[in-house]
């Protein structure tokens, strides 16, 4: 996960300093999804007292085109009044429309609407850690979406006044998070856009296994034979004996030469083609490590490189297979050119904390391999996975809980919420798709990956989601409206 706080270009801000009263606030509602390109803007610097000091182009990183950061002082248990503990909250505030290019659908369309933009960083993912200064040991104890969601509505609360619009945004995690803040905070919230937000993926609201059917549909749409062939690799790996790991472990170039695990290689190859997976941009990303776009799919820019085409030939040998799992290690992890001494599969999702995230996924959600799809099958057994999140965590997982708390079984009472989803998305399976009235609005990407609708708009972007960007602004102005 990026670093919350970079150096800024010395703007001084105080939310009192502006008329609060007409302001639109756009909430960027979790911390895993932010923009990554630099971007070209000219900024007008200014005194504390607002007096033209300079003005300047710069190239600079997109954190910067926040004014400095704050933090907020936050209960850590909204709902315990046993407990007044507090600890601070992170968060990044612009007031200013820098660049109609920029980095990020938010930022784009702020200058349409005359929006201010709000980043407020989730508890536990970065720095805004309850006591995290040693008052006692760090556990995720105050780590669920209740608690963050009550974070950013008093945030909201201490920064803007009644009558403010706020248009919460969030793609994965933070999809559901915005959906579920405009059904429990209506007054707060006036409307809310869940990008790839799988708000059903709990037992019995879908199945458990549809990520890796479609990550097994990706890869068999992007090279038919790919599929049988990364099935049988699993055997060949499986099927393995010590002189054939020293092989394997030099062909694929892998750190940690002394911990040769195959059923963790196994699970590491999984999760590296469920990443690849889910950022098939159109255009290169850094959002996980740095990829180029499609890494997928052949395209004429790709010169055939591409993870889906390694596995795709006919009849391959198993040094051959062994070759397109390094090959697609190589593309993976040293897209760049760097010629890194060795492939670690921790790098997987770059500077993302999976530690918080697993945690909560383990509480509520369902995930499993299942056996209609190209991985290998796994049993789900919910006594061992219980065991499991009780030995790491401390904690029995209720997956009933989430479903209750957020009523997912009707929506027909609620309005103003954007599910969007594009139908590469491995997540798309826990998606919402019924429109239980006028005021759900369900938006399908073809041929889209994980939120990328809320990524920058690029020349490279397909006619659907040009489309798909185009009603989402239909739909907010008129929320606002």
């Amino acid at each position: 996960m990026p670093e919350l706080i970079r150096a800024t270009l010395g703007l001084h801000f105080k939310p009192s300093d502006h008329n609060r009263q007409s302001v639109t606030l756009f909430v960027f509602s979790i911390s895993s999804l932010l923009p990554e390109e630099d971007i070209h803007i000219k900024i007008t610097l200014k005194e504390p007292k607002n007096t033209l000091k300079a003005e300047k182009d710069y190239k600079i990183g997109w954190f910067e085109t926040f004014v400095s950061p704050h933090t907020f002082t936050c209960q850590v248990d909204h709902y315990n009044f046993n407990n007044n503990d507090k600890f601070e909250i992170k968060y990044l505030y612009s007031d200013q429309f820098y660049t109609k290019d920029g980095p990020g659908f938010i930022w784009e369309i702020a200058s349409l609407f005359g929006a201010y933009v709000l980043f407020g960083e989730h508890r536990y993912y970065g720095e805004s850690i309850p006591y995290k200064n040693g008052q006692n040991n760090i556990s995720f104890e105050y780590l669920t979406a209740e608690q963050a969601m009550l974070d950013y509505v008093s945030l909201i609360d201490y920064l803007f006044p009644p009558k403010t619009k706020v248009i919460v945004f969030g793609g994965s995690y933070g999809g559901m998070l915005a959906a579920w803040m405009r059904m429990k905070y209506p007054a707060y919230i006036t409307g809310a856009l869940a990008s790839s937000a799988p708000i059903l993926m709990f037992e019995g609201y879908s199945d458990c296994g549809s990520p890796f059917v479609t990550i097994t549909k990706n890869f068999r749409t992007e090279g038919p034979n790919s599929p049988e062939n990364i099935k049988t690799l699993w055997n060949i790996l499986n099927d393995h004996n010590t002189k054939y790991l020293d092989w394997l472990w030099n062909e694929l170039n892998l750190c940690n030469q002394n911990e040769r695990n195959i059923e963790l290689l196994i699970q590491n190859i999984t999760n590296l083609f469920f990443a690849a997976s889910m950022v098939n941009y159109p255009s290169p990303s850094t959002l996980l490590v740095p990829l180029p776009a499609y890494p997928l799919r052949v395209t004429p820019r790709s010169h055939c490189q591409a993870i889906s085409q390694y596995f795709n030939g006919k009849g391959m040998s198993e040094e051959e297979l062994v070759r397109a799992l390094a090959l697609s290690l190589n593309l993976y992890f040293n897209n760049t050119g760097t010629r890194v001494l060795c492939f670690d599969f921790t790098d997987t999702y770059g500077s993302v904390d999976l530690l918080p995230w697993g945690y909560q996924m383990d509480l509520y959600m369902c995930s499993r391999e299942g056996v209609d799809n190209m991985f290998p099958p796994m049993e789900y057994n919910s006594s061992r996975v219980n065991k499991e999140c009780s030995e790491l965590y401390g904690v029995t997982p209720r997956r009933g809980f989430i479903p209750l708390e957020t009523n997912v079984r009707d929506l027909s009472s609620f309005t103003n919420i954007i599910f969007s989803n594009g139908d590469m998305d491995p997540w798309s399976g826990g998606g919402f798709y019924r429109q239980d009235n006028e005021g759900i609005h369900v938006v399908v990407i073809e041929g889209g990956a994980h939120h990328v609708d809320l990524r920058e708009s690029s020349d490279n972007d397909p006619p659907s989601v040009v489309l798909a960007r185009r009603r989402e602004i239909e739909i907010i102005q008129g929320w606002l409206n």
